[in-house]
Order: structure tokens, then sequence, then C-alpha cells
């Protein structure tokens, strides 16, 4: 992927002249851009071109990293920044669902119906402030509605309707919002699901709700205090879509943490951070270009959803679809791209995995020319799933494997055009992310794993968590490990040459004899065997001096957990990795259970498995699948009185 024509050369050109200097290389330029902190971010205002209201009075200010505040003074507006590149050559983006063909949406489209749901958020006394809140399918009045609300200083936040009840409460009642704007029903793998009665219920629950917008073809009786969007956007289609200059730091949208240990965290995003660091990451890292089609996979109640949106501040043409990737069957998202000529593709190695085990090779079997890049995040990439990928397409594509979280909203390592990829690595430290390995003594090191530690404060760093007014929640989450630095929670190794590794989640670790094992490594290896379609793997504490590795493995159809498959898991663990590396006992479940934003509940598993109590490790409407919790949950009483009767 290296490019000396690429947007992220271009950028380095542009700083060499700006201060003087040239850089050997990529690293050189990162070195540069975390040592000088304030210069870096504020030379993306001009490079980027920033609408700025009133200039900034100083970049940083503020002396523990926790309590950092950018550009104070600066007033400018987010939503501002996707209008801008309001044209009537090109629409402003494609959108299919499951129920409704491929259509291009044109900006004047969405701008009539962007000021018509901000005039209605008006007229109805939203303040600065406010919270507006969503229970949408990712389809297009989302992003009007998140555009509005920012238009005006209103502060948003999602859920994506296959959210249960409790988990959409939990979220919403913490936060308070004014309005709520949801479907009455919803379509997932062909099935329609109404959920006009747990909205309602949801509703009288949270007393701060005024209003209720329903988005819906149908028409059905509405309650006191319920409006139509339709009705909306007939009363008041010729209304003029307006943008209130607001604070670098007025938060922008409240995302909410897995919930899996716990209530979710309500993580408050400041508006300015993601609007420079967004436009960062997708255009010098994404190489993403003004005109380019760019499609994620997500949906509402993931991090990546609001991360899309910031494809509008590029100039980019975002693709949206709605519904199960892979019905009717596995080639949809493939035809979509294909239809769309579809330049860059966001998926995740689930996603990977699932079409590589149905030996799809997508760029044989439609035309993608015009796709230039693949990225990839969730969880790591295994070397397989880069030999897919490469063995797929017919012209090289270029794999983006990226990393960060819901708690910055964007990627801190990722993709980089001056630099070669190098299988089961992601290519670089993102510029501004001071990203190191540090041991348990708090040493950086190089070439070694250790967790993961941000030095130097980045501007979608979160103002803090909703109600933590003290901020002790967000200090004990982050910055307490490493004396005030940023501790993410994941193991990583950065190499020589300045390549990054995640292994997977500290607080998961596997510890087997002394020795400390990622679980990406497992799955690495677990996908080699055909049968394995899923996996998850806990380190389990039973005394001071006995400890197990636990396995558990979905099968495909008419596969049975016999003593020959499990002889082949630990044979093939043993092959890639050690005899370390193999499980103590091995099970086999119809499902892993995984969080609303896709990813393995490791944690809780193994504290159940350690003998903590099932209804005080998570809320089952924190998990996509339920059912799943349910199995493990069952699974554990038998392996409890099994342990008895050894015992």
């Amino acid at each position: 992927m290296k490019n000396e024509s690429s947007n992220l050369a271009q950028f380095k050109y542009y700083i060499e002249n700006l201060v003087g200097e040239v850089f050997a290389d990529y690293e050189s330029l990162w070195h540069w851009s975390v040592n000088n902190t304030a210069f870096f971010w504020e030379s993306l205002l001009t490079y980027f071109d920033i609408i700025i209201h009133h200039p900034s009075e100083k970049v940083l200010t503020g002396e523990e990293l926790h309590e950092k505040s950018w550009f104070s003074g600066m007033t400018l507006n987010y939503a501002e920044h996707v209008f801008r590149h309001f044209s009537e050559d090109r629409p402003a983006l494609f959108y299919q669902s499951e129920s409704e063909p491929l259509r291009a949406i044109s900006w004047m489209e969405m701008k009539q119906q962007t000021a018509a749901i901000q005039t209605f958020f008006k007229i109805n006394g939203c303040l600065q402030g406010d919270r507006i809140a969503a229970i949408l399918p990712h389809q297009p009045e989302a992003s009007y509605s998140f555009f509005a609300a920012n238009g005006i200083g209103a502060i948003w936040s999602s859920c994506s309707p296959e959210f249960g009840k409790l988990a959409i409460e939990e979220r919403f009642s913490a936060i308070e919002p004014s309005f709520l704007i949801a479907v009455t029903h919803y379509q997932y793998g062909g099935k329609i699901f109404d959920k006009t009665d747990q909205i309602r219920e949801i509703r009288k629950r949270i007393p701060s709700i005024k209003s209720i917008i329903w988005i819906s073809e149908n028409i059905f009786p509405l309650e006191s205090g319920e409006v139509r969007w339709n009705d909306i956007q007939d009363l008041y289609q010729n209304e003029e879509l307006t943008f209130e200059p607001l604070s670098f730091n007025h938060p922008i949208y409240i995302l909410f943490s897995s919930g899996t240990t716990g209530k979710p965290k309500a993580i408050i995003h400041r508006q300015g951070g993601i609007l420079l660091e967004h436009l960062k990451y997708l255009a010098l890292h994404n190489e993403v270009k003004k005109g380019d089609k760019y499609f994620w996979y997500t949906s509402t109640g993931w991090m990546m959803w609001n991360f899309l949106q910031s494809a509008f501040i590029v100039g980019a043409i975002p693709v949206m679809y709605n519904g199960n990737p892979t019905f009717p069957d596995e080639h949809v998202l493939w035809k979509l791209a294909e239809k769309t000529g579809t330049n860059h593709f966001g998926t995740s190695p689930s996603y990977l995995t699932a079409i590589s085990q149905k030996n799809l090779q997508p760029g044989y079997t439609f035309n993608l020319s015009a796709l230039r890049t693949i990225s990839s995040t969730g969880s790591p990439l295994s070397d397989e799933q880069f030999d897919f990928v490469e063995k797929s397409f017919l012209h090289k594509i270029p794999l983006i494997s990226m990393s960060g979280g819901t708690d910055v909203c964007t990627a801190f390592v990722g993709g980089c055009s001056l630099k070669p990829i190098i299988k089961g690595q992601i290519q670089a430290r993102c510029l501004g992310a001071a990203v190191f390995s540090y041991s348990e003594s708090g040493e950086k090191q190089i070439d070694i794993e250790g967790e993961l530690v941000i030095t130097k404060a980045m501007p979608s760093m979160p103002l803090g968590f909703w109600g933590d007014h003290d901020q002790s929640k967000i200090k004990s989450s982050y910055y307490e490990k490493y004396n005030g630095l940023w501790c993410h929670g994941d193991w990583v190794t950065i190499t020589q040459q300045g390549g990054v590794i995640i292994t997977g989640r500290s607080d998961a670790t596997l510890n087997k004899y002394g020795i400390r094992i990622g679980t990406a490594e497992i799955y690495r290896s677990l996908q080699r065997i055909s049968c394995i379609t899923d996996g998850l793997i806990i380190h389990v504490n039973e005394g001071v001096k006995e400890s197990k590795l636990i396995l558990f493995v979905c099968l495909s159809e008419a596969i049975t957990l016999d003593e020959p498959l499990k002889r082949q898991i630990i044979q093939t663990l043993k092959e890639d990795y050690s005899p370390r590396h193999c499980p103590d006992e091995i099970y086999a479940l119809k499902e892993i259970p995984y969080t609303l934003s896709g990813k393995k509940i490791e944690l809780p598993v193994k504290k159940l498995f350690e003998g903590e109590l099932p209804q005080n490790l998570l809320s089952k409407e924190s998990l996509r699948n339920p059912g799943a919790w349910d199995e493990i949950i069952a699974l554990n009483r038998v392996w409890k009185r099994k342990r008895e009767t050894i015992d």
C-alpha cells in the first residue's frame, strides 16, 4: 500500500514545508506528530480548511491527561462541515435495506428533511445541551436527525431497535432525553419485528421524553405527545437549515459502553475532537477522497455508525445498508458494492471468516474494480483473513486492520499508505496517537507484549461520563494504572518498524503456567479447522495453584465434538503455537455470546466459571444473543456438579 501520491504523502509534504524539516519515512512523521501535540492538531485546522466562527485562545489547557481541554474559545459546527459539500452533481448517499431497493438520495432531499426535523426541535423548545435519542435502524433518517440535532447544539444518542427494552432504558434513562425518534417496526433476516408497544413503555419509564417522533409508512392512532415523521416533513418542508457556532468542546453525542461489567457507561464526545479526528483518520489513514463511495456495515448502536457519518465531512458518499449482511444470501453486500461502485468497504473479522468458510470469492463473482480498500475492526485479523482477501479479488486490495474503541470513537492504530502491509499486523500508530506498549512496571518496550497505553492527549478522548461529576469513574476506568496515562485494556506489541500487533483484552488474559497468552492467537488457530465456526476461550483460576484453560467451540451442522476432533484442536494449537496454548477442557455450544456491539464476552464467562453469580455479571439485555448466555449458564451448572463429584 506504499503510495507517494496518496493523501498521507501529500500531508507529509505539507508538514515538511510548514516546519522546514524533511521526514525520512512515516515513523519519523509519527514521532514528530506526538512530540508536537498542540502544533500537530492545530495544523489540521488549516489543512482541512475547518470553518471557524471564533478562533481559539490556546490549543491545549489543563494539567492532567483526563482534564485536557482543546482550542479554548473556538466555535465551530460539525454539521456545517457535512453540508458544505452540498452538490447537485452527485448524490449525498446511497441506501438499501432488506425490503427496499438501492436508491441514491440527493443533497436537496437530505437538506430539506434535516431542516424540517430541526425546525420541529426548535419550535418545541429544544435547547443547546438537550439530549435527542433515537431507536432506529441504519437508515437515512437517523443521519438527518443527528445533523439536525448537532446544528442547534443538542446532544445525540442512539440505540439499534434490536436492543432489548431494558438495554435501551438503562442507556436513555441515564441521559434524560427530551425527544425520542423511533421506528414502529424493523426487518432483519426477512422477519419483521414490531417495536411500538415496547417503545411506548420505555417512554413511560423515562419522564424527560416530551415527544416520540415515529418513522413509519403505516398509519396508526397516535397517543398524546406523539407525532409522525412524515407529518413533520410536510409541515416544515420549506424551512432553512441552521448551524449554531458551538464550543470546540461542546458535546456532540453520547456513546455507551457494552454493559457487560455493570451498567453501560455514557461516554461524552466533543464535537471539535470528533471533527478533527475523523477527518484525520478517514483522509490520511483510510485514504478516502472527495466523491469516494464509503461503505461500512454497522448499526446505530455501534460507534462505527458515528464514524460512518464522518464520510460526509470528507466529501465522500456514504453507502448505507439496513439489514442482515447475509440475507437473502452471502452476496448481498458485494452486489451492493458492485452497483454503487464502492471504493472503500468496511467490515469485521467475523464477516470475513463467514464468507471465507462459504468459499466465496467476491472479486471474481462481481465487478469490484472500483474497490480500493477493505477495512476491518472489532477484533484482531488473522493471517488466514489476509490470505482470503489476497486470493479473492482480481486486483490487489489493501486489507486495513484498525483498532480503537467506543471510548475515543476512532482508531488510534490503523492504515498507512507509506508502509507495506504485513500479515497479522496493523500497519502503524496513527498520527497524533502516542500509543506504546508498557510493562507492568511502567516502562515503554519494543517487540514485547504489554498494556496499550496512550501518553499524550487526543481531542477525541472523551469529555467524561454522563453523571460522573467528580470524574471518579472515568479516572478509574482509564487513568489509574499508570499514574494518569490512558490505559486502554488491550495487549499490544509495537514492533521495531512501528507495526502493531493486538492480541486481545488485557482483562481477559490467559495465563497458563505463568505464560501470558492472547486470546486472539487461539482464535486464529481455530480458524484453520473448517468445521469450527466460532470459539471462546477463558482462563479459570480454581485456587492458588490450580488453573485451567477452557475452550468453547461452535461447530458446523451435523458435526459432533468427539474425541478425534478434540485431539485435532489440541494438535493444531500445538503446531501453531505451543503446548501451553492447549485447552484443558473443550465444550461445544450452539452460539458464542456477543455484546450488542459484536464483542465476545470473555470476562463475564471467566468470572462465571470462577464462581460469581450470573446475575451479578451482566444484563442479558446487553447481549446480541441472550440465549447463548443461558446456554453458558446451563453448561456452567453441569461443570460445577462434575467438579463437586470429583472433589
